[in-house]
């Protein structure tokens, strides 16, 4: 910027001594001769215009999307075996709370909690919203506190879910996923938020698609009977497995509510698909758990056996009861 001020500068002071020489002391008479040639006057320096950069646009933070890739998947080629019919009937109401006592290793973990919300209606559908709840003991809080929610909304016709949302806090850790699900185009959307960024990833699932806790009370309403066995493909937060159930038969469990006639149930998964950082589908052979479900009116889950990463869990009924109103952050 200064080029121009200084090419100005310059000018002034070779024209400036001229003028005032002029002002202080005339010019004598001219002899009389030819008349000189007026001097050429001195052109005056172009100005050079000043083009200003334009202001920077302060760049927008994008959301960070996944791109939709082939992510792995390694599902048999076997017909599943269809699923029992779902009766007419619901065993659950609105207002349900199922509460669980967690242990693992002889020794009690925390707590769980099922709670069933009120329906509405949407487009011609039943919509029906669950919500569990774990949270860790006194004991487990001093060296790996837990807190985790879980929010299911899923068409009551046909259990499939529609939106799920998994609020996690655990051990200092802070996170949500948020699981929107589109059975029409076999699109599975994932929205995590961690630490105020946001990560978008999409996945094909092999076809209509459950996931964990509309599950449990599918299985509630189905016409079950010993010796049955059926499959699916349910959506574990960011796994794709296909579960198999069988019916393996009568048993008898008890809990702090007294004795129950109970059907046991045999599940196992296995790992067919999902989001994975390097690429690959890992080898791992299938994770087997066992349900029992009360054959009362209220076809009441009365315990969950299920294997995790460092054993054995167990959650034994403690209470089930009816409460009214909505669930808190479900609006229903």
């Amino acid at each position: 910027m200064f080029r121009p001020t200084l090419t100005l500068a310059l000018a002034a002071l070779f024209t400036l001594p001229t003028a005032a020489l002029a002002q202080q002391s005339p010019a004598p008479a001219p002899a009389p001769e030819a008349p000189a040639e007026a001097p050429a006057a001195k052109k005056t320096p172009k100005k050079r215009l000043i083009k200003k950069r334009p202001a920077k646009k302060r760049a927008r933070k994008k959301k960070r999307t996944g791109p939709r890739r082939n992510w792995p998947i390694k599902r048999p080629k076997k017909t599943l075996r269809p699923m029992p019919g779902f009766e007419a009937v619901a065993p659950y109401q609105p207002g349900e709370r199922l509460k669980y006592e967690v242990r693992m290793f002889g020794a009690t973990a925390g707590e769980a909690i099922l709670a069933v919300g009120a329906r509405r209606e949407h487009n011609g559908r039943t919509l029906l919203p669950l919500v569990g709840f774990v949270r860790s003991s006194e004991f487990l809080d001093k060296f790996y506190p837990v807190d985790d929610k879980m929010i299911v909304v899923l068409d009551e016709s046909t259990f499939l879910p529609l939106k799920v949302e998994f609020f996690i806090k655990e051990a200092g850790k802070v996170l949500s996923y948020l699981t929107e699900f589109d059975h029409r185009k076999k699109l599975i959307r994932s929205t995590r938020k961690r630490g105020g960024k946001t990560l978008i990833r999409e996945f094909l699932p092999a076809g209509p698609i459950h996931e964990v806790l509309g599950s449990v009370f599918g299985m509630r309403r189905m016409a079950l009977e010993p010796g049955m066995k059926f499959d699916y493909y349910a959506w574990t937060g960011l796994k794709e497995r296909l579960v198999t159930v069988e019916v393996v038969g009568a048993d008898r469990v008890w809990t702090a509510m007294g004795w129950y006639d109970a059907l046991k149930l045999e599940v196992s998964t296995q790992l067919t698909g999902g989001f994975f950082n390097d690429g690959k589908l890992p080898a791992q052979k299938s994770l087997v758990g066992t349900v029992w479900l009360g054959t009362d009116p209220a076809r009441t889950p009365l315990k969950v056996v299920t294997p995790t990463r460092i054993g054995n869990a167990e959650a034994v009924l403690v209470n089930r009861y009816i409460e009214p109103g909505p669930i808190a952050g479900t609006g229903g």
